[in-house]
């Protein structure tokens, strides 16, 4: 995924204590964001989706992930804004917005043969 005009991102992990200043608020969030992305640039993090929620309008993308951490103790949502976003191969070939829902398709049709088979 690509997003362009990004407006926002962020990780809410951040525990905000009570009487909090706003610029303490954002200190927390930048370091959270910070600690985020140094983990995930050095592999020492690895996470699943567990869940996601992808919306659009005329003038804005909002995708939001809930993810679990490997290690199964880590569950951060991570929320980016943006004007527009598209999909592409890891080869970097876009791929239609049809090309995108049947490789979805046949993942879910894969998993699915899978499980019949027992494996």
């Amino acid at each position: 995924m690509q997003f362009e005009g990004v407006t926002s991102v962020a990780i809410d992990e951040t525990v905000i204590p009570n009487g909090a200043s706003p610029k303490e608020e954002v200190r927390l969030h930048k370091d959270a964001w910070k600690a985020f992305e140094s983990a995930i640039a050095q592999q020492s993090l690895e996470v699943e989706v567990l869940q996601a929620t992808l919306t659009v309008d005329r003038n804005k993308v909002n995708l939001w992930l809930f993810l679990r951490g490997t290690s199964g103790d880590y569950y951060p949502e991570l929320s980016i804004s943006a004007t527009s976003f598209s999909v592409g191969r890891s080869d970097g070939v876009p791929l239609s917005l049809e090309a995108f829902v049947r490789l979805g398709e046949d993942y879910w049709d894969a998993f699915a043969a899978r499980r019949r088979d027992g494996r």
